[in-house]
């Protein structure tokens, strides 16, 4: 301390508090004494003339050694600056001035401060600051705890990068705790301890591990002085090992709802400074934070997995079907193409044993090449190489007509009426005519297929909203009210196995689905088993 300034303003204190005015003198002995604020005064120079008994509690110091005190020793050289412009600014104003900055106790510690100022001057018209101070630290810190848990989620969300997350989890915790030792551990499948960050100082890696797994065994959040340590070592036979203790410990578990995902611990090898209860409620806090933070990146990695994973294989299964659709399709055609050559030239001359022959193996070879085609579709549409050409066409002429004419024939076989009901004056839209026609011969294909007695009608017409809507009703078996919502799911079938009446993949109407999407048409179904199925397709 500088001894002059010590004199000067000892000289001060005597002369302010012996002040000839008794009122006066009254006022201060009631300010400094019996105040329940922390209080001091400061001359112009920034020297503590006078403190009162809880300012001296609060920074640690006794009276004496407060005064001849320069003001700026209290307050953190990363503020000083500003609370010197501020202390210039208070002599120069004639108002009250509030003010927050960051004040250092006498043990290095550091607390955040709200203080009223006030001029005043003695007869001699020396001028002095009057200080009256509240430790807001609490206040302060619930404020930076609630930035700190806001920017470890903000990170969470927006990096890509685990080592950039980690340093924000450091840096964070660093504006509320004193840091020079930090660990980050995560928990492997194998419940092993992996270290995801680290920033120590010293060459101590054995020990960080051995407590933190010691922290983990017991399931709860750790706080250990140097003597806890060396106990808790000795206890264990592994003191040998330790070069160096620290002089406090704390470590943390990181827990989810359901699990424990890793730890955080610090390591203070600062005599000055022990971690407190405090300081282990405050970093609880913050691991629930990095704990949820923590789980939901695992997920999202998980999930991203699990996602290329089902790119991969829905990949290699559309190669496998186009592979496959290729290797059939050619000597299908072949078989195709010369028993219609053999049929021909025994025309007239086969038996009817023959001629059903003829027509099983037709029948077979046509179902197998719908299904070929249906494979080799649904792979096109999986690989996204599928090409439309969007464009107005008459869709009762180039479509509808056409596909009832060509299903007519197969209805007639069953003993099936197909109506078609065309309430259209113009029934002019715009899509892609291939996909289109083959919403079309899926659905009125499956009709006839699901359908014993009745009829199939086809009804195409603008509806409320002035939309083309063709409607496909059938008199059928009908479908389930628990099976209907997956009548579009690819291979799905309500019937399944090698018990099942009806022929077919279950990809058709899977395919209805995707050509509609690429067509913005919307198709729906109602369905009561036993009595009938429609199907309602919307151009939009």
């Amino acid at each position: 301390m500088n001894t002059t300034a010590n004199k000067i303003a000892k000289h001060k204190y005597r002369g302010w508090r012996n002040m000839d005015n008794s009122g006066l003198n009254n006022l201060f002995t009631s300010i400094f004494e019996s105040a329940d604020i922390a209080k001091c005064i400061i001359n112009s120079d920034g020297i503590i003339v006078d403190a009162n008994r809880l300012f001296c509690k609060m920074l640690g110091y006794t009276h004496k050694e407060l005064l001849g005190l320069h003001y700026f020793i209290l307050i953190p050289s990363d503020s000083r600056e500003k609370s010197k412009e501020f202390h210039n600014k208070i002599l120069s104003d004639e108002q009250i001035l509030k003010f927050e900055e960051k004040l250092r106790r006498r043990n290095g510690t550091h607390f955040y401060a709200f203080t009223t100022n006030i001029k005043v001057s003695d007869e001699e018209g020396n001028l002095f600051r009057v200080v009256s101070i509240e430790d807001i630290s609490d206040r302060m810190k619930n404020e930076l705890l609630q930035s700190v848990l806001l920017s470890i989620s903000k990170e969470a969300t927006f990096s890509n990068s685990p080592d950039t997350m980690y340093a924000l989890i450091h840096e964070s915790i660093s504006q509320i705790i004193p840091i020079t030792n930090i660990d980050v551990f995560l928990l492997d499948d194998g419940k092993e301890l992996v270290k995801k960050y680290s920033n120590y100082k010293l060459n101590n890696e054995w020990l960080t591990v051995y407590f933190a797994n010691y922290s983990l065994d017991k399931k709860e959040s750790l706080l250990l002085d140097k003597k806890e340590l060396k106990n808790i070592l000795i206890e264990n036979n592994h003191l040998f090992k330790s070069d160096k203790l620290p002089e406090s410990f704390l470590g943390i578990p990181l827990k989810t709802k359901t699990d424990i995902e890793g730890i955080i611990t610090l390591q203070s090898f600062d005599r000055k400074y022990k971690y407190s209860e405090n300081d282990k409620a405050l970093l609880e806090l913050i691991s629930d934070q990095v704990a949820r933070v923590i789980e939901r990146k695992n997920n999202e990695l998980a999930l991203k997995k699990a996602k290329e994973e089902a790119e991969e294989a829905s990949k290699l299964k559309s190669q496998f079907l186009a592979q496959i659709s290729h290797e059939v399709r050619t000597p299908l055609n072949s078989i195709l193409s010369f028993t219609s050559l053999i049929e021909s030239e025994l025309k007239g001359k086969l038996s009817n044993d023959l001629k059903d022959s003829f027509e099983i193996i037709n029948n077979g070879g046509e179902r197998l090449r719908r299904t070929i085609e249906l494979l080799l579709n649904a792979s096109q549409l999986q690989n996204g190489k599928y090409k439309i050409h969007i464009e107005e066409v008459d869709l009762v002429k180039y479509v509808l007509l056409p596909i009832v004419k060509q299903f007519s024939l197969q209805a007639k076989e069953k003993g099936l009426k197909l109506e078609f009901d065309n309430k259209l004056g113009n029934s002019n839209v715009v899509c892609d005519v291939y996909t289109t026609g083959q919403i079309f011969i899926n659905i009125i294909d499956n009709a006839i297929k699901y359908t014993k007695h009745g009829k199939i009608i086809v009804k195409a017409f603008k509806n409320n909203f002035g939309k083309v809507q063709v409607d496909v009703t059938d008199t059928g078996i009908g479908i389930s009210e628990d099976y209907l919502p997956n009548i579009f799911e690819t291979f799905s079938q309500e019937e399944t196995g090698y018990t099942r009446r009806y022929e077919g993949m279950g990809l058709g109407l899977a395919l209805v689905k995707e050509y509609a999407a690429l067509n913005n048409i919307e198709v729906s179904v109602e369905s009561k088993k036993g009595k009938g199925t429609k199907f309602s397709i919307v151009f939009n």
